[in-house]
């Protein structure tokens, strides 16, 4: 049973996220939140726990990329791997983000040269627990779809989807044949 609920960590040597952690050094989301992002993260959390798909839509600037690691720090116990697919300009956002409250997570920003990124293709195939967190962009997942395609992914999950609103674009034809759990 997982002892985190909605916490998110700023302590340096990340202890596994299902033992004890030390309250002085954990930071609760829910001190950190206005009540609209409580509600947001309590609706993303009772869209994965009846495994539907969600848009979480609130105006630009309110804290969505926060509740969503919120939500990525609830799952903690469910190690993923998570994909999270964001306009390039983001991506170090991103990463940076979950950096500072889940530090415990081993990312792998996916990016880069042609050969640097077949490097983390062998990551993605071969190496099954190297990370918990794959970020990418639109571009290199489209670019790089067969990789992203043969991996399992726990949640999937589109910073500004609007990216993707045509359904019969090769954009959403593509991540429609990922193998995911959960749609977010």
């Amino acid at each position: 049973n997982c002892s985190v609920e909605y916490k998110l960590s700023r302590k340096r040597d990340f202890e596994p996220p299902c033992e004890e952690e030390d309250d002085e050094e954990t930071i609760e989301v829910e001190e950190q939140q206005e009540e609209y992002q409580h509600i947001g993260l309590d609706w993303l959390v009772t869209m994965y726990e009846k495994k539907l798909n969600g848009i979480l839509a609130d105006e630009m600037g309110l804290g969505k990329t926060i509740q969503t690691i919120a939500l990525l720090a609830h799952l903690a116990c469910n190690w993923g791997p998570h994909l999270i697919i964001v306009p390039t300009s983001v991506m170090l956002n991103w990463e940076m983000e979950l950096k500072r409250w889940c530090p415990g997570f081993k990312i792998l920003t996916y990016f880069g040269s042609q050969k640097e990124r077949k490097l983390k293709r062998q990551v993605l195939s071969l190496l099954p627990n190297a990370f918990h967190v794959c970020i990418t962009s639109y571009k290199l997942v489209l670019q790089d779809h067969q990789a992203f395609r043969r991996k399992s992914w726990r949640y999937l999950i589109l910073d500004e989807a609007q990216n993707i609103k045509n359904f019969k674009s090769q954009r959403w034809q593509s991540l429609l044949n990922f193998n995911r759990s959960v749609k977010q």
